[in-house]
């Protein structure tokens, strides 16, 4: 990344939708294209720190799933601020071979470097994840049935 993009930081933000969208293996070592030495890395399950530490969370990735699509839907942008909606299409490596999907919005700050210094990613895994587990699913299918509102009524 150059400092000051030129073009703010969407330059930055489809740098990063790139980088995901052709991720593979191979590719983690050009991690420091995108994040700066010292970023901040939070996801569920993990929040570490360092390009290094980011690396190894991404591997962890690849070494529980068979295949994955990322597939960036939106970006909006505030000063130094990406928020990234996507859709990211994986099969584990453990489970059955089905194929899932989850949405999710990564918020990436900026430095001044154009580079990520922070990136945090929000989802809900009870929805997207747990659910599909066959024990652990039907007892948040349970729960979320007991806490269900009534339906919204216009008076």
């Amino acid at each position: 990344m150059t400092t000051n993009p030129p073009n703010g930081y969407r330059t930055a933000a489809n740098a990063f939708n790139d980088f995901y969208a052709g991720l593979r293996r191979e590719h983690l070592n050009g991690l420091g294209t995108l994040y700066a030495e010292d970023a901040r890395f939070k996801v569920p399950f993990h929040h570490v720190h360092g390009c290094q530490a980011i690396r190894e969370v991404l591997q962890d990735m690849f070494d529980a799933i068979l295949d994955q699509v990322y597939e960036p839907l939106d970006v909006a942008l505030e000063g130094r601020h990406a928020f990234v909606v996507w859709n990211f299409h994986y099969t584990m490596r453990r489970w059955n071979k089905t194929r899932h999907s989850i949405q999710g919005v990564s918020h990436l700050t900026f430095g001044e470097d154009g580079m990520i210094h922070e990136h945090c990613n929000y989802l809900n895994p009870t929805e997207e994840l747990f659910r599909k587990l066959p024990l652990i699913g039907a007892i948040i299918q349970l729960l979320k049935s007991a806490m269900q509102m009534p339906p919204y009524r216009k008076y």
